[in-house]
């Protein structure tokens, strides 16, 4: 070839530096990071709800949600809107012996700046695999993975000087920032483990 072999050419494992480098997660995240207004953590939801189970036709009662522990909106919209049962909505909290929102389901990109709770969407694998669900002393197994992520980008952190505490602010146009694990799903999808 007269510009030089392609990413698959050149070996398998560069195929996924392509993908990378593709930022497939972004056209997949595009759809959803438009909704920076009221209703934004609903419709996220319902659209990743609606591509799971609607598109790729991922039985209901094979999907868990965790939410950060004091996300109550989130909570409401998987349990009401979606109809997921509660016994299927994981409350995560903080890490312990940690700080505050210091937390799997609470994002932040450094100590101060954007951030906010999150809601994942794991895949059960089925009794067969060993695991427990998110939040449980076997969560480290592999029976459950998680297959989305719908951070809820809603709040600014800073450092109050005269406490030492971090404030979170709301943020004047909140966002969503979206991620699904292409392996996981081709691996979900192909009813493979």
């Amino acid at each position: 070839m007269a510009n030089g072999p392609s990413y698959y050419q050149r070996g398998s494992i560069e195929v996924w530096d392509f993908i990378r480098d593709q930022n497939l997660n972004y056209h997949l995240g595009a759809a959803v990071k438009y909704i920076c207004r009221a209703g934004f953590k609903e419709d996220a939801i319902s659209f990743a709800w609606e591509l799971l189970t609607g598109v790729y036709r991922i039985p209901n009662d094979r999907l868990w949600i965790t939410v950060y522990h004091t996300d109550e909106d989130a909570y409401q919209i998987w349990n009401k809107h979606i109809g997921v049962p509660s016994s299927r909505i994981v409350r995560i909290g903080d890490k312990p012996g940690g700080l505050k929102y210091q937390s799997d389901n609470f994002w932040q990109m450094a100590d101060t700046g954007p951030c906010g709770p999150c809601s994942e969407i794991f895949y059960d694998h089925g009794p067969d695999i060993w695991g427990g669900p998110p939040g449980s002393a076997e969560q480290d197994g592999d029976r459950y993975i998680e297959i989305w992520n719908n951070v809820f980008m809603q709040f600014d952190r800073q450092l109050d000087p005269t406490t030492g505490e971090y404030t979170l602010t709301p943020l004047p146009a909140p966002c969503v920032d979206t991620g699904m694990g292409l392996e996981r799903l081709a691996a979900v999808l192909q009813h493979v483990h």
